[in-house]
């Protein structure tokens, strides 16, 4: 396991900044499946109940196992089906997604756009990660949906966020610069912390806080999951919100440090483009 690379000041500062914010929390169901998902055993018939417990949360789910991303021939109509065809493993991936867009709905609400675009970087990193044999593609998703929760705490933080925000976001490296210059702390820190109350990988974690961070700053371990959140955020910057590239930008460079690094070209990208475009379609 690889181990967490915050600084610990950067993150106490973190939490003296989201004091008193409506801050989402992992509900008890998701610590009480994790809880029996370590054991050497887990009861199935246990964590179906757990979760048929909470209808909201389980509607949530069924939501995201039958979107077009999973592909399924056949509606998934009850939790059961979902476990027997997915796994415990993946199926613990949808219980963290479907609860943290549950909590973010309902405590922030207007902030819908930016969930629903870091579900859209989760499936762009998702489907690069079918190339890649050692990436889990329910680590690629999550890293991408988590992405962006620090910036939903930096917009109940500052008034004058958002504005910053849209100027800069094309912009990853300078963003972050520029985002700790004048607001004393980063989004990546508050997502990177988030990601960690959440019970995620330590590698998921890490990925977020590196999430504006060219590789060759990156530790060996977690490189690749780094590279595939980027990318998976550069074609959801290109297909989703229409955020072009052009050679010599800094968004560009991250882009193509990426693709170097997965050994994609122009050809293959521009299928994984096309396979997202499908899906969000």
């Amino acid at each position: 396991m690889s181990k967490l690379v915050a600084d610990p000041e950067e993150i106490k500062l973190a939490i003296s900044k989201i004091q008193g914010l409506q801050v989402p929390s992992p509900p008890a169901l998701l610590l009480n499946i994790s809880n029996e998902l370590t054991k050497p055993e887990p009861d199935k018939v246990k964590i179906i109940g757990l979760i048929n417990e909470d209808i909201a949360l389980s509607g949530k789910i069924l939501q995201i196992v039958n979107s077009p991303a999973y592909g399924l021939r056949n509606k998934v109509k009850s939790v059961e089906h979902a476990t027997n065809l997915l796994g415990l493993p993946r199926l613990k991936t949808q219980v963290v997604a479907g609860a943290l867009r549950y909590a973010l709905e309902k405590s922030l609400p207007g902030f819908e756009a930016i969930s629903e675009y870091s579900h859209c970087v989760g499936i762009g990193a998702q489907l690069l990660s079918n190339d890649i044999e050692e990436l889990s593609s329910e680590d690629a998703y999550i890293a991408g949906l988590f992405h962006e929760a620090g910036t939903m705490m930096m917009l109940q933080l500052y008034d004058d966020y958002r504005e910053f925000y849209n100027q800069n976001r094309n912009q990853p490296y300078t963003f972050i610069k520029e985002e700790v210059s004048r607001y004393t702390v980063s989004h990546t820190v508050i997502g990177f912390m988030l990601a960690y109350r959440w019970k995620l990988s330590n590698s998921v974690c890490n990925a977020i806080y590196l999430s504006h961070t060219l590789l060759d700053n990156v530790d060996e371990e977690i490189k690749t999951l780094v590279a595939t959140l980027n990318l998976g955020a550069a074609i959801s910057n290109e297909n989703v919100l229409g955020l072009s590239c052009n050679a010599g930008d800094e968004c560009e460079r991250f882009k193509q440090d990426a693709m170097n690094f997965l050994d994609l070209d122009e050809d293959k990208l521009m299928d994984v483009s096309d396979k997202f475009n499908e899906l969000i379609a």
